[in-house]
């Protein structure tokens, strides 16, 4: 119970966007951090140290402008521009005036204040470029030296100006070299984020290579049936349907006897372009083994997968393959089959398959279904499917 309002006053503060939780979780601590040094100046006021008046009005700056940073960032306003890092640099510069206002108005513990100027610029070296950083630091740097000469124009008196001098000189040995600092990490950050752009395109190859077939460029085998899955998956509860078609280049094996492997190559990577450019967008086309490949056709009915096949086999004109080879001519015989709900994925490309198989037997070059919508059915020929089918055929053609 506890853990789990713990979990929602957690999201409630600092919502669910990565970025924008780093950015929220940094403002909250800089704010706890500022209201505990500004605690301990209470010391300084019972001591006659400091202007009670002064504490409060800077102890209500810092939590006015915490707030408004919180809200800033929480509202997503900065999502326009560059997201959460929008208000990085002017919040680094309101946490410097913050802290050179406190050195204004600190007594002897002053020297403190200086120390948190070097670790907001040490948190500044991870969050911005080296530039940026360089441009904080000097601007701190001369904030400090102006409210040294500041107190000592007012005061009149060259007391404790030795000791505010010493103290600019801590802060300034300690600060610069945050700022070569800054500009190694921010190399080691170049490097690092190349590396990683590097890695995910070896990794983004590595996928294709899993997932491609290398000769066709087409889905393999593989690949093939995750896809498939999926789209049983997503119309599990679903009405829409789904065709499958294996296609079969014929006789391939006298492709390659007569003109050579290196000729059958360029057929399968010639039918898998002239494939891709005619079939709908949302058809999956993979090669499922040697001159074999496999057809996905969502959301499509038989009425519409017949249509759909032809016209492929209708575009594999002799002309389209006639500069590989003198007198070469490719044809396919294919099996087309729907997707029962509930129906296993390899029933169904074992219809597909056993419909090219008929296709092959009547002649070759012809399109068979196996099995009607709704019915067990085999269909042994393109004219014993329903007339529609048979007409969009014969127009086609």
């Amino acid at each position: 119970m506890v853990k789990t309002l713990g979990k929602r006053l957690d999201i409630k503060i600092f919502g669910t966007e990565r970025r924008q939780r780093v950015f929220l979780q940094r403002t909250v601590m800089g704010a706890v951090v500022s209201l505990l040094v500004l605690g301990m100046h209470v010391f300084e006021v019972r001591s006659a140290l400091m202007s009670a008046h002064a504490l409060w009005i800077l102890t209500w700056v810092a939590v006015a402008g915490s707030a408004v940073f919180y809200a800033l960032i929480r509202s997503g306003l900065g999502d326009q521009v560059d997201g959460p890092n929008a208000f990085k640099i002017p919040q680094q510069i309101f946490a410097i005036l913050l802290l050179v206002w406190t050195f204004a108005i600190s007594g002897a513990d002053r020297g403190a204040v200086i120390s948190l100027m070097v670790l907001n610029s040490a948190f500044a070296m991870f969050a911005l470029r080296p530039r940026a950083v360089i441009e904080l630091t000097l601007f701190a740097l001369f904030a400090l030296a102006a409210v040294i000469a500041g107190r000592y124009w007012l005061s009149g008196s060259a007391s404790g100006l030795r000791d505010s001098l010493f103290e600019l000189f801590y802060a300034t040995v300690s600060m610069l070299p945050i700022c070569v600092m800054a500009r190694q990490i921010s190399r080691m950050k170049m490097a690092l984020r190349s590396e990683r752009k590097a890695l995910e395109r070896a990794m983004a190859q590595i996928r294709l290579l899993a997932d491609s077939d290398e000769l066709t460029g087409l889905l393999n085998r593989r690949a093939m049936l995750q896809v498939m899955q999926s789209e049983t998956n997503k119309r599990a509860s679903a009405a829409g349907q789904i065709c499958v078609a294996l296609l079969d280049i014929d006789h391939f094996k006298s492709i390659n006897d007569r003109f050579g492997h290196q000729t059958g190559d360029e057929v399968l990577r010639l039918f898998a372009e002239i494939a891709s450019s005619t079939l709908r967008m949302g058809d999956v086309l993979a090669r499922w083994g040697g001159e074999e490949f496999l057809l996905l056709l969502p959301d499509t009915s038989m009425a519409q997968a017949v249509p759909c096949v032809e016209r492929l086999r209708a575009a594999l004109v002799p002309a389209a393959f006639g500069h590989i080879a003198p007198g070469l001519n490719v044809t396919i015989s294919a099996g087309i089959t729907n997707l029962h709900h509930g129906d296993r994925l390899e029933a169904a490309i074992e219809r597909a398959d056993q419909a090219m198989y008929r296709a092959k037997q009547a002649g070759r070059d012809r399109v068979m279904i196996g099995a009607l919508h709704g019915q067990g059915v085999y269909a042994e020929n393109m004219n014993s499917v329903p007339v529609d089918l048979a007409a969009r055929r014969a127009a086609i053609i």
